[in-house]
């Protein structure tokens, strides 16, 4: 079985850290001080009751910090985005914490941090603490899906970035909001105010992959979580995550996951 959260751990540091590559993603909860962080070779600061999450294909430093204490929890960003309500999944706090920021940063492109409460900060070092204490399992899942939830719904926006960060933001978050709807790539480029071409190449640069790449990924792991929060038919769940074909999604959940969605529900049982 598969877990969700790989690790947590409680820190406090002062200084420099040395560049290292991350194998997992990381949710990272600011309790108190302050550090200059460097992610992919582009420092941005972090202060008291701030969080922020990096992705598994980023390198990561500390340029300097001062009684920086803070949590990290290191998890599988798929099976979190399967595991979280709807409700959550489609917040704005989810989309820009754990699926807009990290692909902006990986590119270079600082967004900035969530702000937390006193309380939530509180509530993330007790979570830790209990983790670190039970290791992997279930319940470990459970602690980390509630505090992620909480944070998601209640984080709030402390600055402003690019007008570029903007116009991704913008749009991923359009996209995760509007997946079932026909989301064609000149609409998109429309609402941005951009060309589509120019639109198209700025979205590449900092996800990735294509506007289309992005949509088709997102389907697909929306029917995947279907596949195994309830008894929906493939063909209703093709409709209800923009497909128009139960066969177009049986095709392509197949080159995506190596089988059928009925393979993946019956795995999953």
């Amino acid at each position: 079985m598969k877990f969700i959260l790989k690790s947590a751990d409680i820190w406090q540091t002062d200084g420099a850290s040395t560049v290292h590559r991350h194998k997992h993603a990381e949710l990272f909860v600011s309790l108190e001080g302050r550090a200059t962080e460097i992610v992919n070779g582009v420092e941005s600061n972090t202060g008291p009751l701030e969080v922020f999450v990096l992705g598994d294909d980023v390198s990561h430093a500390k340029a300097v910090s001062a009684h920086y204490r803070y949590c990290i929890f290191k998890f599988d960003m798929e099976l979190l985005e399967r595991a979280v309500s709807e409700r959550v999944r489609t917040s704005e706090g989810f989309q820009y914490l754990f699926m807009i920021d990290p692909g902006l940063r990986r590119e270079g492109e600082h967004r900035s941090n969530l702000s937390i409460d006193l309380e939530l900060a509180e509530f993330a070092e007790l979570t830790a603490g209990i983790i670190i204490s039970e290791g992997e399992g279930e319940l470990s899942d459970r602690l980390f899906v509630s505090l992620v939830e909480l944070i998601s719904l209640r984080a709030g926006t402390l600055r402003q970035g690019s007008d570029s960060a903007s116009l991704i933001r913008d749009s991923v978050y359009y996209m995760n909001t509007h997946f079932a709807d026909d989301v064609r790539v000149s609409e998109l480029a429309a609402r941005s105010g951009y060309s589509e071409r120019h639109f198209s190449r700025t979205f590449k640069r900092m996800m990735g992959v294509s506007p289309n790449e992005y949509l088709s990924e997102l389907r697909l792991q929306r029917a995947a979580a279907m596949l195994c929060e309830g008894s929906l038919s493939v063909t209703e769940i093709a409709e209800r995550v923009g497909i128009s074909d139960n066969s177009l999604l049986c095709k392509a959940f197949r080159r995506r996951f190596g089988m059928t969605p009925t393979e993946y529900r019956r795995q999953r049982e």
